[in-house]
């Protein structure tokens, strides 16, 4: 009897008939291979590729003609090339993670993880150990580990979701002073943990002073079927239709309330803009995120989202549902954003600007019609600068 052993996704050496006596005229094997392995009827050769993973199991390979049978027997298993326990992950903003270690069972090997990790939290490419501590929260939201090297991939997906820890808010001053008929400076709450998501307070019964939960600064913007806003304690909230997961959530539900866009810059979002199926923000340090539609890559992060590909993120259905950055690393940051139904542009802080995505009717203004996925300066005359930019 001879073992084998397969790695599931893998290509390996199979046992070959050693065959003697009569010519055989069939063979056949019981009990079944796991699934992806083939044996060949006329020559008694196996191949294929194991696409699942299989506990070890005695098969027996028969060779038959007119005159009997004679038999050969092989344990036969498949391990999975990387696997884990468990394919969920639950964790608290802010608290340090237990190492999620899978098993790996190839040696020769690349990894990588898409989509990326939340801020605070490592991919060890040598390993697939995920660590550290997650800065951000973040819903539920799927994972994929992809195992792979000249002979084939194997993948671990699993679920990932941080949650949120209690708010600390504090103000400027802890005593004001008031006077009927006149105005006063507005107190704006300050935090360093979790964001808010329901106000309240004990002061309802002084007439003309108000608590306002989603106190909207200018930076507003709304495609007619959904809104994202930056509120006064600088968070990016959104709502409404969301079927190309343009509120930001990880999914494409729509939603009749507002909801926290979690971003994976920790600095604060200091411009927003809607499109017809996409949304972009500026944050303070100068970087864009972006999120939603994504088929002619006007999401700046260097790819594009075909009909049917998970590549990179993507839902299979043209879309990102969570926020990612721009590619872009020059010199000057970006001060606004604004996006078209299939396109973006940003103004930069030197006056310039660049655009990204669908460029059939030479939208991107960078002197062809070729669709760019990243950013790329427009054309603009000698010394001249730009204030403003709106699509």
């Amino acid at each position: 009897m001879s073992d084998v052993s397969y790695r599931r996704g893998f290509l390996s050496t199979h046992p070959a008939p050693i065959l003697t006596g009569g010519a055989v005229a069939t063979f056949e094997v019981h009990p079944p291979l796991p699934q992806g392995l083939i044996l060949n009827p006329s020559t008694g050769i196996l191949s294929g590729i194991p696409n699942v993973d299989a506990v070890s199991t005695v098969h027996t390979i028969w060779a038959n003609n007119s005159f009997g049978s004679s038999s050969w027997s092989i344990d036969v298993e498949v391990l999975p090339g990387i696997d884990h326990l468990s394919n969920s992950i639950q964790l608290t903003r802010n608290v340090t993670m237990a190492p999620y270690a899978p098993t790996i069972n190839i040696v020769e090997r690349v990894l990588n993880i898409e989509p990326e990790l939340p801020v605070g939290l490592t991919f060890d490419t040598q390993t697939a150990v995920i660590s550290g501590t997650s800065l951000i929260p973040l819903p539920s939201t799927t994972f994929s580990i992809t195992l792979s090297n000249s002979t084939g991939m194997d993948w671990l997906n699993f679920t990932l979701i941080v949650d949120e820890i209690a708010p600390h808010v504090m103000y400027s001053r802890t005593n004001s002073t008031f006077y009927t008929g006149f105005g006063f400076e507005p107190l704006n709450p300050e935090g360093d943990a979790g964001y808010p998501e329901i106000w309240a307070w004990n002061g309802s019964s002084v007439a003309g002073v108000e608590l306002s939960m989603f106190n909207s600064t200018q930076t507003f913007s709304s495609s007619g079927s959904n809104i994202c806003t930056i509120t006064s304690d600088y968070r990016a909230v959104c709502w409404g239709a969301n079927d190309m997961g343009q509120l930001g959530q990880g999914n494409t539900n729509s939603i009749n309330t507002m909801v926290n866009v979690t971003l994976l810059s920790l600095e604060e979002p200091v411009d927003i803009a809607v499109g017809k199926h996409h949304t972009c923000v500026v944050t303070s340090d100068g970087a864009i995120e972006c999120w939603g539609q994504n088929d002619f890559g006007q999401l700046g992060r260097g790819f594009k989202c075909p009909y049917g590909s998970y590549a990179n993120g993507c839902n299979g259905n043209f879309a990102v549902t969570l926020p990612g950055l721009v590619t872009y690393s020059g010199e000057f940051g970006f001060v606004q954003v604004s996006v078209g139904d299939t396109h973006t542009c940003g103004l930069l802080a030197n006056g310039t600007s660049m655009c990204w995505g669908s460029n059939v009717d030479g939208q991107l203004g960078v002197g062809n019609a070729v669709d760019r996925f990243v950013p790329a300066y427009t054309a603009m005359p000698e010394s001249a600068s730009f204030t403003q930019i709106d699509l």
